[in-house]
């Protein structure tokens, strides 16, 4: 929930959405690691990302599926979207981005710190 929350899921309208292309058809290359997935409304900022879970333009890849179980019949779209979130915090420092966790019990523990770790660098400093 975090994850979709932060990319915005909802307000950019972001769908995983099946996306069947004919294997076939071998006028259109494609890589092995492709899967007939793909994010709708794919984030424009992440056409320049490097991510194992997808390829710029939003095709998703088989590395979501790395360390699961996958259902006998074919994935549904729910669990598809699970697989990528799940590859998605995986994948967080490999995007840029870091995802700090709340340690402590308070929802405030971070804010507390930092305040302490201020009044002691001013105690240092003999301002206080």
């Amino acid at each position: 929930v975090l994850i979709k929350s932060l990319m915005q899921f909802e307000t950019r309208k972001i769908q995983i959405v099946h996306s069947p292309f004919n294997p076939a058809n071998r006028s259109i290359i494609r890589p092995d690691i492709l899967i007939p997935w793909r994010i709708d409304n794919f984030p424009e900022e992440w056409h320049v990302s490097v991510c194992d879970c997808f390829i710029p333009g939003g095709h998703l890849t088989r590395s979501i599926f790395e360390g699961l179980a996958l259902p006998e019949e074919k994935p549904d779209g729910e669990f598809v979207e699970k697989a990528f979130i799940h590859c998605l915090e995986n994948s967080m420092e490999q995007l840029g981005y870091l995802l700090f966790k709340p340690q402590g019990n308070s929802k405030y523990a971070d804010i507390k710190d930092y305040l302490t770790e201020w009044e002691e660098d001013d105690q240092d400093a003999g301002l206080l």
